[in-house]
């Protein structure tokens, strides 16, 4: 029994370094082609965004996270204002950070670890850095498996979730124009033409 203990142990951390080795490698390879495909000198504005979207796509759980920023509010949605949030949303996302990218020439990204949290999600923590190596932000990345490969769920710029900065700006929208959801919806509408 005590020899069925310790191999089932041994085979358990196997299994954990092997995920989060492999969390690792998936923030490395991100970060890499990112930095590549959307940073470089001519890339004009839509061509990055078409980029950052495909990004977005294969690499971040965006119904989730669009689903946990909306919060309680989700729950009082309608199937069609669901729908547009989730388009508005992703467009969001897309126009704010891929243009993030134009500003990120000669940055480069350090893996420093990665942790398991609880049973389904792993945090790889990581640095930006400059040309001259000197650090710039720390960034924690939020993984989580689906289907057998890793989507992030969250990312974390100096300690701050930007899933949950987005989730109080939301609330604090709907809650200052007394119209829900749709009170939402307006102000994406109206973000997307800016």
């Amino acid at each position: 029994v005590a020899f069925f203990l310790i191999v089932s142990w041994n085979l358990g951390a196997v299994r954990a370094d092997t995920i989060t080795d492999n969390a690792q490698k998936f923030i490395e390879n991100l970060a890499d082609n990112s930095l590549k495909t959307l940073t470089g000198p001519g890339v004009d504005i839509d061509e990055r965004r078409r980029r950052f979207r495909v990004l977005l796509h294969n690499n971040f759980a965006v119904k989730t996270i669009g689903r946990w920023v909306l919060g309680r509010y989700w729950r009082k949605a309608k199937p069609p204002q669901i729908e547009e949030y989730f388009t508005l949303f992703e467009d969001l996302v897309v126009k704010t950070y891929a243009d993030r990218f134009a500003k990120l020439s000669g940055i480069s990204l350090t893996i420093t670890k990665a942790v398991s949290k609880g049973t389904k999600d792993i945090v790889v923590y990581s640095e930006l850095r400059n040309d001259d190596d000197i650090k710039k932000a720390s960034i924690e990345w939020r993984l989580r498996s689906q289907n057998n490969q890793f989507r992030i769920v969250d990312v974390m710029v100096e300690g701050i979730s930007m899933g949950l900065t987005q989730r109080d700006e939301f609330a604090s929208v709907i809650k200052k124009n007394g119209l829900g959801v749709e009170g939402l919806l307006q102000e994406l509408r109206k973000r997307k033409t800016l």
